[in-house]
């Protein structure tokens, strides 16, 4: 308690040294800048200064500790009796008050809130989890309920409130301090003052997790001898188990799928019983919970041991759930609290979108017809201040008064505005342009000739204003059809004829894009900013339709977000919005804006697709089912709308009706990411027999890396290790022929490292290493990347890194792949804790 004290009374004596120096050194700049405007080096010092304000304001940032979003209902003591009755009767047996308040959260977790000063003195709230109360049974329960309130009898209430906010303070300063220093690293542009204070916080915070983690580690020791002496043994080491299960199962049950039975006439608690019925029983895994000295609670079998042996036989006991009065009816308020509060979370996201949208607009250049405003605005203030220093305070008043406001007016009307409005292709043509788009063998040849022929018709031109817009009317045409290629031919040729053809410069970031060009893409985009600002309709109606195409869904719904204020009605607008906003997880935004293009009228049937889509996403059943039966006659013949059937029925748990739709749709030859989409679907509903069917078909079209991996899954369910490795590397291969429109091995690449990694026993005595690959006999898979790996020594982390090197090129010769270079991560990136060994992540 002394030492976690301590070090976090040090911590703040350190933050406050610090700040004080960086407002020191930024006054020395300040008044440095001033000295050296005169030789008109002041920008180079304030470059610097720059630098340490912002570092001084993360520091101020991060000490600012935000109350979390929480997804949490306050229960009535008239909801849960049961509950109400044993926190009761535990309280008084502990001689202390009851708990104020009652919250019941959709986990499976328990915890004490305590408010006040002293011991058993002050205000309580306890929290606990629906699913908890769903896998345990009412004995079990009222151990884990006796543990928390012990808790509330034996804490030090605003001692420990104090240590976890320094601790909170300590790793969100740290934390902060390291992604700078990161950056900077990988941009090659170390930050030496940022190291420095990184390099003492980082030591600090790792002692403060150490001591705080071991006073709270104490603490929950003693709740459980507590709840022992309430409630015996079995019951809290039954609890603990059981937990343990519960946690693994809850992983394979999605939350639209909760919804869906929500809204079922059975409800949520006998389904969710019945799921979780089996989780009971699981052998406690030793290497799995390792002694971890920064970990708040002790290892499970830590727990288990320190527990006396009970010769009392675990009673049977009715589930937790039925200590709630109606716990169907509780969880359905419990989602609207949930749904409630995302919309929240989702109306303070839009605040940073905000924010973003400001932070790029600054950053955009003064294009040049701009300049002949700024000149006179510059003049005008010059022989103003001339005429008033010369004694003709009227002739400066004249000056002013006339001068300015023309300076500005020329400003202003110079901006950049639309010459030609970009064609704004209706949803469905978007949605067709996306989907139907066929790989072209020669794709070299085709953009030759494309570009000769254009080239061409422009050769008898003679303005290069006339020559632009007769590329311009070529490219728009193009893209009006969703025809990227003939457009990125035109915006190519569009640049090539001037530099500062901001409509050229756009069509080209929207076809490179579309074919993934994302550099390419990125360059043009930054140029339209620059020659534009995003100012007018058309340029951030083009950007919004490149950061779509790349896969940028903030950004893109940032500038959406701009051009909805100018026409709030329009149906593509509405639709793209709901399709980034669905990507980025604020469903609940999503749904309420593809609405808008369905009620009263649909504006399109890819309008109601997409919103039978995003229901079902959300596990809004009931209402997926009405707009369903309003397209019955185009079901079958929709391979779209069948699927969707699939999915309905599978999340009303209906698998016979599933098998039939998934006949009709393997019945029309669909491609192989239809076979992925049935796959992963039955994977998510835990019928893994036909899920492996339907990924062993995906495979033998050529979709090998997303079938294969799904396939690792599969195994990994069954807790086959080896199986699920083998499938994992096998994904990896990059030798093999694609399907068409089948997703590449690097898509999948994250998630085959995570999954490779999860196979592995967590280490308690890793080091972290840098894998790069600086030689190359020939270009190999990871050019210019480097591997975050953890392993205990530098030959172990050599060997995990050439597994992955081995497994995307298995028919290479060891001499033909790239050699590994090894070099220690920083010290910030170190592991503080046990870990599991392998290659993490991609680093750079």
């Amino acid at each position: 308690m002394l030492s976690a004290a301590l070090t976090i009374v040090i911590f703040y004596i350190f933050i406050a040294i610090t700040t004080t120096g960086l407002l020191v050194l930024i006054a020395v700049e300040m008044l440095l800048a001033i000295i050296v405007a005169r030789l008109g080096l002041s920008r180079f010092v304030i470059r610097y200064a720059e630098t340490h304000i912002r570092l001084l304001g993360l520091l101020g940032k991060r000490l600012w500790l935000r109350r979390g979003t929480t997804y949490r209902l306050k229960l009535e003591p008239q909801e849960a009796p049961g509950i109400v009755s044993i926190m009761n009767r535990l309280a008084g047996q502990l001689n202390i008050s009851p708990p104020d308040e009652i919250f019941i959260e959709m986990n499976a977790g328990a915890w004490i809130e305590l408010r006040g000063l002293r011991r058993t003195m002050g205000k309580n709230s306890l929290g606990i989890g629906y699913d908890l109360l769903a896998g345990l049974t009412q004995h079990e329960v009222e151990a884990v309920l006796a543990h928390e309130l012990v808790h509330s009898q034996k804490v030090f209430r605003l001692y420990k409130r104090w240590l976890n906010s320094g601790l909170h303070r300590a790793a969100g300063v740290s934390g902060q301090l390291s992604a700078i220093a990161d950056a900077n690293r990988k941009a090659n542009k170390p930050f030496a003052l940022a190291e420095t204070i990184l390099s003492v916080a980082d030591r600090l915070t790792r002692w403060c997790a150490k001591f705080v983690a071991a006073y709270s580690r104490q603490d929950e020791f003693e709740a459980d001898a507590g709840a022992v002496e309430l409630c015996g043994s079995s019951g809290l080491r039954s609890a603990l188990v059981r937990l343990e299960s519960i946690n693994d199962k809850l992983v394979r049950l999605p939350w639209n799928e909760r919804l869906a039975q929500i809204q079922s006439r059975e409800g949520l608690s006998n389904w969710l019983v019945q799921e979780l019925s089996t989780a009971g029983g699981k052998e406690v895994n030793e290497a799995q919970h390792l002694f971890d000295r920064y970990s708040t609670h002790p290892a499970l079998p830590d727990r288990l041991a320190a527990l006396p042996p009970d010769p009392r036989a675990l009673p049977d006991s009715p589930p937790g759930l039925d200590l709630l009065a109606d716990a169907n009816e509780v969880a359905r308020k419990l989602m609207v609290e949930i749904q409630r509060v995302q919309l929240e979370v989702e109306a303070k996201d839009l605040k940073s979108l905000k924010l973003w949208r400001k932070k790029i607009f600054r950053r955009s250049r003064i294009n040049s017809f701009q300049l002949p405003g700024l000149i006179l605005g510059l003049a005008v203030i010059m022989f103003g201040f001339v005429a008033l220093g010369s004694g003709w305070p009227i002739t400066s008043c004249l000056i002013f008064g006339l001068g300015l406001p023309a300076a500005v007016w020329l400003f202003v009307k110079s901006r950049y505005r639309d010459r030609k409005v970009l064609p704004r292709p209706d949803y469905p043509t978007l949605t067709a342009s996306w989907s139907n788009r066929t790989e072209i063998k020669d794709i070299t040849a085709v953009q030759k000739d494309l570009d000769g022929k254009l080239r061409q018709k422009i050769a008898g031109v003679k303005k290069t204003k006339a020559k632009i817009n007769i590329v311009l009317e070529e490219a728009y045409g193009a893209l009006s059809k969703g025809d990227y290629l003939t457009a990125h031919v035109a915006g190519r040729v569009g640049v090539s004829l001037s530099k500062k053809s901001a409509e050229s410069a756009l069509v080209l970031a929207i076809a490179s894009a579309a074919y993934h060009q994302n550099d390419h893409s990125g360059r043009s985009l930054q140029a339209v900013l620059n020659l534009t600002g995003f100012r007018s309709s058309s340029t951030r109606w083009g950007a919004s339709w490149t950061f779509i195409l790349l896969g940028s869904w903030a950004e893109a719904e940032a500038l959406l977000h701009l051009l909805l204020e100018q026409e709030p009605e329009d149906a593509t607008l509405l639709a793209l919005m709901a399709l980034c906003q669905s990507q980025r997880g604020k469903l609940q935004n999503a749904v309420a804006n593809i609405r808008k293009t369905c009620d009263p009228q649909p504006a399109s049937r890819e309008h109601v697709k997409l919103l039978i889509r995003l229901l079902l996403d959300r596990g809004d059943k009931n209402e997926a089912s009405r707009w369903l039966q309003t397209l019955q006659e185009d079901i079958k013949a929709d391979r779209d709308l069948v699927y969707a059937m699939i999915r309905l029925h599978l999340l009303q748990r209906e698998f016979g009706a599933a098998s039939e739709y998934i006949d009709i749709l393997v019945a029309q030859a669909v491609p192989g990411n239809y076979l992925i989409g049935i796959a992963r679907l039955l994977e998510g509903a835990r019928r893994d027999d036909q899920a492996k069917e339907f990924y062993e078909r995906a495979k033998e079209q050529g979709y090998y890396p997303e079938a294969l991996l799904g396939l690792a899954r599969l195994a990994n369910h069954t807790h086959n290790k080896d199986l699920t490795r083998f499938y994992t590397l096998a994904a990896l291969d990059t030798t093999k022929p694609l399907g068409e429109k089948a997703n590449s091995t690097f898509s999948i690449f994250p998630n085959a490292l995570a999954q490779l990694v999860a196979l592995q026993d967590p280490l308690a005595d890793c080091q972290a290493w840098i894998a790069r690959f600086p030689e190359f006999s020939k270009p190999g898979p990871l050019t210019k990347h480097s591997l975050m790996v953890f392993a205990r020594e530098e030959k172990e982390a050599i060997e995990y890194a050439e597994v992955i090197l081995n497994a995307l090129s298995p028919n290479q010769g060891s001499t033909s792949l790239p050699k590994v270079t090894l070099t220690r991560a920083p010290k910030d990136l170190q592991p503080a804790r046990p870990v599991r060994p392998g290659v993490q992540y991609v680093y750079t």
